[in-house]
């Protein structure tokens, strides 16, 4: 079995215990999100450590030299990527970002750099060296008397400069950047880290051409440790904590990086930045404000401001939160200019979180103080949602090309397709490509608007597009590829392209000629469209006979499904839909690692029980009596096949009348247990019959392609879509 996370990182992060207040107290709060999610995650075991081999890329060789980009805005740019998201590296925009600090390295009080977490990331360093992006280490030590050990002893510190050097330098990285917390006392260490700091600056900077060394330091020096601006003379800079204001175990919900006001406690990001610029004799050219791609949510007392917390809070990613806030209603606290939603789920529930408003108001504040840049905790963690990226482009990239369209989707016409994206107020103008094979793309044709209606000539046969958007600066990177098969009438199938934490593979374009070759040897006309699309409403699902859904290997990184799309399924389901959705992943995210709507969203609409993380073997069966009965052997890829080792489907079992459809095949024919579930009846609150099939072997890695037509041909034969024969076919019976 393989690996679903992997670690990163060398960025030396220095931060005491976080202090906030409740209650108008000073109180002593638990560890960072930093250590919280370190934490969380170190201990998830090997399977989930590393990349999964399939998605490591076979380079070997040292990367590339940085190649210097030109760059229109001077503003640091500094992006950490956790380990746990390495694999999502690919699909970083760098255009935005100066510096990727991967997220991290651990040593301990000797020096040692006892855990690499895959460093070095060849792959990372390579693609942001070609993009004219660092990549810095970032240096990991949260034990208080490991850091003692270390700082008290100037031999332990030279050994852990050396230790740096070498690793950076056989990585052919830029540089360093250090995360200590839990510094347990200011007396020498305050003097002794300052030391350290100037040793290992001086030493990068001697033996590494234009390295860089920066430094995380806390919201709040509550115990004197840092001597900021002996600190910031001698980095390259100091990264402030601009979050954590409320944590998981705050007494009362409330927001994470309030930008002002008093309500929330004396203690705001304004406030921070106003404190270093008195400690450090205005040195902005050394100072970085970090700001959260995440938040928090709590359950409460009730659905009021400040109301007390009923248990230790959830940190959510932002491509969590804001499904959340669209689907229960987005609300604004003018007090600490940030925005939260609430809710009822037989116990009253709230989150706060940063969004485009809110972190365009604190660029505002680096930008009017003339600091040297933003920080992000952490990259991935918008999920690719546009919204915050172009937050950041608006404050710091204006001379830049626009960012990738957005909610991408194709419709069904006569003899071609309807084209639409986002309409992208950066782009004067979009290259859409087509292609009849997905592989190879004509040179593109040039249109004005976001909508856009393509034809070609051949009949009945799937296209494949893909859209850029451009400005004079330059032209974007594209969408994912998509694909549809028209016909004379509308198409009865919808396929949602839903797997992003795959964006940027050269696997990643079969994924979608995988299903489309499969619809189109079932002779059935689809359209497709990106999750995006979905979630945003710019095509209902309502509107097809069977929607497939791709999930890949999507997770806890990435979403699944969140909010907004489990209520578009459940509407659908409800209304008598037939949808097939396959996924490795689904299960470990939304019940082993969900919150209780989604659990409730798993067993009530995938109609499916967590069990495991991983079948056995790659070869599954068919269960008699099922929609697969006759596959009695179905093998999906090792990581030899061309798609990607699938080696963590989930193992699930059959609940609330659902029935097993394949099991591995080495199992008794009486253990419950498999990779396939399938439903016939009534959804939830509906008073329609629809039909379920659950699939956590993606279908994109079953192999060969006879055998993925067939289960195709199985499925939609299980749906019974009426024939082209018939005029009302592709128009849903519910609209009839």
């Amino acid at each position: 079995m393989n690996h679903k996370y992997m670690l990163l990182g060398i960025t030396i992060l220095l931060s005491s215990f976080l202090m906030a207040q409740s209650s108008g107290e000073v109180v002593a709060i638990p560890p960072s999100i930093h250590q919280q999610e370190w934490d969380a995650h170190r201990d998830d075991g090997s399977s989930r450590q590393f990349l999964p081999e399939s998605l490591v890329q076979t380079k070997t060789e040292k990367p590339v030299d940085l190649i210097p980009k030109i760059r229109t805005s001077d503003k640091e740019i500094f992006g950490y990527l956790p380990y746990w998201a390495y694999d999502s590296y690919a699909g970083l925009n760098y255009d935005l970002l100066t510096t990727i600090a991967y997220f991290g390295v651990e040593i301990d009080g000797s020096g040692a750099l006892v855990d690499l977490r895959n460093w070095p990331a060849f792959e990372l360093i390579d693609r942001a060296h070609r993009e004219g992006v660092r990549v810095v280490l970032t240096v990991i030590l949260f034990n208080g008397d490991e850091i003692t050990r270390l700082l008290a002893s100037p031999e332990n510190r030279q050994t852990l400069i050396d230790n740096l050097l070498t690793a950076v330098k056989d990585a052919n990285a830029d540089g360093v950047s250090i995360d200590f917390e839990g510094i347990p006392s200011a007396d020498l260490q305050k003097e002794n880290l300052v030391s350290f700091m100037t040793d290992l600056s001086e030493a990068f900077h001697e033996q590494i051409k234009d390295s860089s060394v920066t430094m995380f330091t806390p919201a709040v020096d509550w115990r004197h440790i840092f001597d900021y601006e002996a600190l910031a003379q001698v980095t390259d800079g100091l990264i402030m904590q601009g979050y954590d204001f409320h944590w998981r175990t705050s007494k009362t919900a409330g927001p994470s990086a309030p930008l002002i006001g008093d309500r929330w406690g004396s203690l705001n990001v304004t406030k921070t930045v106003e404190d270093y610029l008195n400690k450090t004799s205005s040195n902005t050219e050394k100072l970085i404000l970090s700001v959260p791609f995440f938040g928090y949510e709590w359950n409460t007392e009730d659905d009021q401001l400040e109301s007390p917390t009923q248990a230790a809070g959830t940190s959510i990613p932002y491509h969590v939160a804001r499904p959340n806030s669209e689907v229960y209603g987005r609300l604004w606290d003018s007090e600490s200019q940030t925005p939260w939603y609430k809710y009822l789920d037989q116990q009253w529930y709230q989150g706060w979180f940063d969004d485009q408003q809110s972190l365009g108001l604190k660029y505002d504040l680096i930008n009017n103080l003339g600091l040297r840049g933003t920080a992000v905790w952490a990259l991935t963690y918008d999920g690719q949602r546009p919204e915050l990226q172009q937050a950041l482009k608006d404050a710091f990239g204006t001379s830049l090309p626009p960012l990738s369209p957005a909610d991408f989707y194709l419709r069904s016409i006569y003899s071609g397709v309807e084209i639409m994206v986002d309409a992208n107020d950066d782009a004067e103008g979009y290259k859409v490509y087509f292609s009849l094979d997905g592989v190879h793309f004509d040179e593109g044709s040039y249109f004005t608007q976001a909508s856009n209606r393509y034809h070609w000539v051949v009949p009945d046969q799937v296209g494949y597009f893909k859209v850029t958007a451009v400005n004079g600066y330059g032209e974007s990177q594209p969408t994912e590829i998509l694909a549809a098969n028209p016909s004379l009438a509308s198409a009865p199938v919808l396929v949602v392209y839903g797997a992003e934490r795959v964006k940027g593979y050269d696997f990643a374009d079969k994924i979608v000629r995988h299903f489309a070759n499969a619809l189109e040897l079932s002779n059935v006309s689809f359209d497709m469209a990106t999750n995006d699309a979905v979630e945003r409403g710019r095509i209902s699902l309502q509107d097809y006979q069977a929607v497939i859904w791709i999930n890949a290997n999507e997770s806890t990184g990435t979403d699944s499904f969140n909010a907004v799309e489990q209520r578009a399924v459940k509407d659908y389901l409800q209304m008598g839909g037939n949808l097939f959705v396959s996924g490795s992943d689904i299960g470990f995210d939304l019940q082993a690692k969900g919150s209780v709507a989604d659990q409730a969203f798993y067993h009530d609409f995938l109609k499916a029980g967590y069990v495991r993380d991983s079948i056995s073997s790659y070869a599954v069966a068919g269960v008699p009596g099922s929609v697969f009965e006759q596959h009695d052997r179905v093998t999906f890829d090792d990581g030899s096949q061309g798609t990607y080792d699938v080696n963590s489907a989930d193992v699930i079992s059959p609940v609330d009348g659902a029935s097993l459809c394949l099991r591995d095949e080495a199992a008794d024919a009486d253990v419950a247990e498999g990779v396939c579930v399938q439903y016939q009846g009534i959804f939830g609150d509906g008073s329609r019959e629809g039909r379920l099939v659950y699939l956590t072997v993606p279908f994109e890695t079953v192999y060969s392609r006879d055998s993925r037509e067939a289960l195709m041909t199985a499925v939609l034969d299980y749906f019974d879509l009426c024939s082209a024969a018939n005029r009302w076919c592709h128009i849903p019976w519910w609209k009839y």
